[in-house]
């Protein structure tokens, strides 16, 4: 994991690997401990991300959001490893539209975790899909055998700027009291 500032930049997918190559170089440089790009569409994100990690050896690398109903799990962890992205720096954001997104993304996340040892963020807009987060997020208690507190952080996903504000309220409630409780547990 990157160590620095908690500051993280994104980048388009689609510009050229001249470009991801560089801002990816010049993130690290800067201690940014972050360098994300997106997948969109036709552009394979993976592939995108992967011109960044071979440029750099610190900074942590993430995609997102990689939505389950058109690149299922299998073909995302092959891409994973085709594209030489290192495990302890990846962070890998997924989700899914309705219908049936909840247990989609239950069951893409399973299968990520059998298949990767990296992170997983789900990305969660609807109460249901929150809880699903939730759920997720009850795997930081095992991260914390291994990961000092100090070094793990909650981010709340970039769609808040088209999300209604009672889901945002919800999601943030929900980000908040996970928060409350680890920490909790951990003060004794």
């Amino acid at each position: 994991m990157a160590t620095g500032t908690a500051k993280g930049i994104a980048v388009f997918a689609g510009v050229s690997p001249e470009i991801i190559r560089a801002s990816a170089r010049e993130a690290e440089a800067l201690g940014y401990r972050s360098f994300w790009v997106n997948h969109p569409g036709p552009v394979d994100g993976l592939g995108s991300l992967g011109h960044a990690a071979a440029e750099t050896r610190r900074i942590d690398l993430g995609v997102g959001v990689i939505p389950l109903h058109t690149r299922g799990p299998e073909a995302i962890a092959e891409g994973v490893r085709a594209h030489g992205l290192p495990p302890e720096r990846l962070l890998l954001g997924v989700g899914s539209p309705n219908p049936e997104a909840l247990k989609r993304v239950r069951d893409g996340v399973a299968a990520l975790r059998a298949a990767l040892s990296t992170r997983i963020i789900v990305a969660a807009l609807g109460p249901k899909m929150c809880h699903l987060a939730g759920e997720v997020a009850e795997r930081i208690r095992a991260l914390l055998r291994y990961v000092a507190p100090d070094k793990l952080w909650l981010n709340p996903d970039c769609g808040f700027w088209e999300t209604p504000r009672w889901a945002t309220r919800l999601k943030m409630a929900a980000l908040v009291e996970g928060a409350r409780l680890v920490r909790r547990e951990l003060e004794g």
